[in-house]
């Protein structure tokens, strides 16, 4: 009778340790779907903050008026233009800008 007793008892100790090891298996693989996934999209928007910097940098050289080949009213030597890019390229180095250069319209 206090076989049958401990039989039951260890049966019934099995069957709520085999529950609560797959529900705790489950709650952990759904926190990690959540952190592995809030993870993900914070580094999205830090890649689109860093691209969208850049982007800035570039808009801001193509709006310059030099480099445009404007400087007052005349135009802007290419030594004028050099000196912008140099000096922006200082500026931009922390963004991941190697180099800047000039380019004509005939590809020169």
């Amino acid at each position: 009778m206090t076989v049958l007793f401990g039989l039951i008892v260890l049966i019934g100790c099995l069957v709520l340790g085999l529950i609560s090891e797959n529900r705790a298996g489950s709650a952990l693989e759904g926190e990690a779907q959540d952190a592995l996934h809030k993870l993900a999209k914070q580094t999205a928007e830090t890649v689109e903050s860093r691209l969208q910097a850049r982007l800035y940098v570039v808009e801001a050289l193509a709006n310059n008026s030099i480099v445009c080949g404007k400087s007052g009213d005349r135009e802007a030597t290419t030594e004028e233009k050099l000196a912008v890019l140099r000096d922006e390229q200082k500026r931009a180095e922390s963004l991941g800008f190697k180099r800047l250069g000039l380019a004509e319209k005939m590809g020169r």
